[in-house]
Order: C-alpha cells, then structure tokens, then sequence
C-alpha cells in the first residue's frame, strides 16, 4: 500500500508522497515556487520569446503546452502584439487556467483552453512551446506526442522544448544532483523539503537524457536541433521543421 503522509515541500505547499500534483494549494503559490526551483527560469523565458518572435507573422497560431499560470502566455502576447498572431495556451488544471486568465484579461491575440495535450486537435502553427511540460508525459507517449507536434506545425515552424535531464554517468547524475540541491538551498529551501519534493515527484517526473531528447525530436522529423540553453539538469531545445 502506498504511504500517502504528507510532506512539507516549501513556500506553504504540501504534498503527498509520490504523488505531486499541480491543483489544490499550488496554482497560487506556483510563480513563486517555480522560480526558486528552476535555475535561472526567468531567462529561459527571455531565450523563449527571442527564439519564437521571429517566427510570430501574421495570422499564425502559437501554442504553449502546460501553459500553467499563464507569465510566459503573456510575454508571447506582448512578443506578437499586432501580427494577429494568436496564443493559445493549454493546460488541465483549472486552477492555473483562472490564474493565467486574470493575467492576460487584457491581451486581445490570447485564448486558453482546458484539455489533454496527448489528444488536442492541434491547428496548422508557427511556433510550438513546452517549457517543462513534457517531462511529466510518460516516456512511452511523448515519441507520439513530438510527431504531433511536427505534424502541427508549418513549414520552417518551431518547436522550442524545455525539459528537466538526467545522465547515464551515475557519478556524473550524482555530482549534477548535489549542485541542483545547493541551488535550491540557497533560494531557502531546507533539505527536508528538497528531499520532500524530490519524493512527492518520484515517478511523475521522468527526465530523459539529452542524447534520448535529441533523437526523440529527430526521430519526429524536425530537420535541425539545437540546445538553447543548459544549466545543470536542465536544458531547452530550438527544433525546427
């Protein structure tokens, strides 16, 4: 029987052990959480909107999957701001789609919609976002879900992913997780609670290697892939078909 006692995972949220989950408590307190989570989240959303207005012209389509609160929705509004290129950001937690709603009320070229990104009927698009979204599929789905995403998209479109890694080296995974935890100490997270995290997201959170990430995309169809960004356990991806 699983043990389902709670765990104090920082900054007032709570979770069950293996057993994370982004409603409850955690819309409200997830900007804050995430960024102290995350090395250097804000500037991966810099290199997002650098990487992706290129790309927002005219009457095009910009999906962002997991769009959770909606702060990176918003800046890809500003970035496409009179192209009448339209946002769509997709997420299933109410929760986060009523906070991301408020955020972009007053951003004409934005909708969002509740639904499974493993079955939306995606629209021809520009631009496809993930940022640390498809790490929580599970592996034996998300090889469907890039050739989708290929699919979708328009010619010379992109599709800019952001993932959590690991290493085949354990040496090397043990050295990157104990830098990962100094990191989040000094954001103030105790050991408890990085340890408690780590736990909750046992088995929801399965990072890939770069090498699996690479060859995912590639096995897609994207002609060209290059790391945009990567620090620690973390990397993005430029894509392009």
């Amino acid at each position: 029987m699983r043990d389902e006692t709670s765990y104090n995972v920082g900054d007032g949220l709570s979770s069950q052990k293996h057993g994370w989950r982004f409603d409850g408590d955690v819309p409200v307190r997830f900007d804050v959480h995430v960024k102290k989570s995350i090395p250097s989240y804000a500037d991966g959303h810099d290199i997002v909107i650098q990487s992706a207005q290129p790309h927002l012209t005219k009457d095009g389509i910009c999906y962002e999957l997991g769009c959770s609160t909606g702060t990176l929705t918003s800046k890809l509004a500003a970035c496409a701001s009179g192209k009448n290129t339209r946002i769509i950001g997709l997420d299933q937690i109410p929760g986060m789609l009523e906070i991301a709603g408020a955020k972009c009320a007053e951003c004409s070229n934005v909708a969002f919609e509740q639904t499974d990104i493993l079955e939306y009927p995606f629209l021809p698009s520009l631009v496809i976002v993930s940022y640390y979204t498809i790490q929580f599929i599970p592996i034996v789905k998300r090889s469907r879900l890039a050739a989708k995403i290929y699919d979708a998209l328009e010619d010379r479109g992109i599709f800019l992913l952001f993932e959590k890694i690991c290493f085949d080296n354990p040496v090397i995974e043990k050295k990157v997780t104990d830098k990962y935890y100094a990191f989040k100490k000094a954001q103030g997270f105790t050991e408890e609670e990085i340890l408690s995290k780590a736990d909750a997201l046992k088995d929801i959170l399965i990072p890939q290697t770069e090498e699996q990430n690479l060859k995912m995309l590639r096995n897609a169809g994207f002609s060209s892939v290059n790391i945009l960004f990567s620090e620690l356990c973390w990397q993005g991806y430029l894509a392009r078909k």
